[in-house]
């Protein structure tokens, strides 16, 4: 009978690791082809430089080349939805997208169980690729130089500042309305397909001030084209040393966006496991580094499990706000 038992044991053992083998050469074969990786915004904007930036470091990792879809629409939403429609669930097709295309999809209910958002519903979290800081940033031709006196114009000029954002229910634009209800101020919201509009409106004068993430910005600070207020995060940033925060005037005042890749629902879970792999190696590297600083942003990698614990936890909190805008 032990001797039985003792054979079972060593059947069961064996076949496990058989599988694992033949799991771990299955997937060592990955990726096997060109790898497109979905911006839901449009060329320009901060998820889009983002992107490029850690594109040709990600065909040097994978061995594969690595294209770029822009398909902007819908803060997000078009081409989130254009990613999920596709039959792309062998891990060759990802999204990188912003907080505002995951709130994108939550708003129109996926991901939503039970009254919250979980993700791992709709998508399967890669890793973060950056979160920097958004920055609350005006047209020259608004003589502020600092949120206490962007507060004092626009209470004296209700609804005549123009903000602009990436959309309607997007990080910009939602931080905007944060900023409305704690400064007491009215402003006039214009939105834009995402910030490679958004961006280009704020340099023409189009639109006054845009709370934008760093990426789109950050040029404009060094030949005097923008002018930058203040960080919309709850702490300084060692990239932008001389600007202060908002919560330093409005206190509590505290929001952040994201960037990061994410594989389709139907991913073999080992697949994508091999792709935070490779993303984590390229966020280590310190050119990948250096040219995310040039453009006001830092790696911040996470692994599949962290990634989709923060998603949740963040989405959480842009969704009670979002429903105060709703008036809900």
């Amino acid at each position: 009978m032990k001797t039985s038992k003792r054979l079972f044991s060593f059947i069961a053992l064996a076949l496990g690791i058989f599988g694992a083998c033949i799991s771990g050469a299955q997937a060592a074969g990955f990726p096997s082809k060109t790898v497109t990786m979905i911006v839901p915004f449009n060329a320009g904007g901060g998820t889009d430089r983002l992107a490029r930036i850690i594109q040709p470091h990600l065909e040097k990792v994978w061995g594969q080349t690595v294209v770029i879809e822009n398909k902007p629409g819908a803060s997000g939403l078009v081409g989130s939805l254009a990613f999920l429609s596709e039959p792309n669930n062998d891990g060759h097709k990802i999204l990188f997208a912003s907080t505002g295309a995951i709130l994108s999809l939550a708003r129109e209910g996926k991901g939503i169980d039970g009254g919250a958002f979980k993700v791992e519903k709709v998508l399967q979290p890669i890793s973060q690729v950056s979160q920097p800081p958004y920055i609350a940033t005006v047209h020259p031709s608004l003589d502020v130089k600092s949120i206490s006196e962007l507060i004092t114009y626009a209470k004296k000029n209700p609804g005549q500042v123009t903000f602009g954002s990436s959309g309607v229910g997007s990080a910009s634009h939602l931080t905007g309305v944060l900023f409305e209800q704690k400064a007491g101020v009215k402003m006039n919201h214009v939105p834009y397909s995402g910030m490679g509009k958004a961006g280009p409106a704020l340099l023409s004068g189009e639109v006054k001030i845009l709370f934008a993430p760093a990426p789109v910005v950050k040029a404009g600070f060094a030949d005097g084209s923008l002018r930058g207020l203040a960080l919309t995060t709850g702490s300084k940033s060692k990239l932008f040393p001389g600007l202060p925060t908002i919560d330093e005037t409005l206190k509590g005042f505290s929001m952040a966006g994201w960037f990061g890749l994410f594989a389709h629902p139907a991913t073999p879970a080992d697949r994508v496991q091999i792709l935070n792999r490779g993303v984590q190696e390229v966020l280590s590297l310190d050119s990948v580094a250096k040219d995310m600083a040039a453009r006001g942003g830092e790696p911040a990698p996470m692994t599949t499990a962290q990634y989709t614990g923060f998603v949740n936890g963040d989405v959480s909190t842009w969704r009670n706000l979002q429903a105060i805008v709703d008036g809900k």
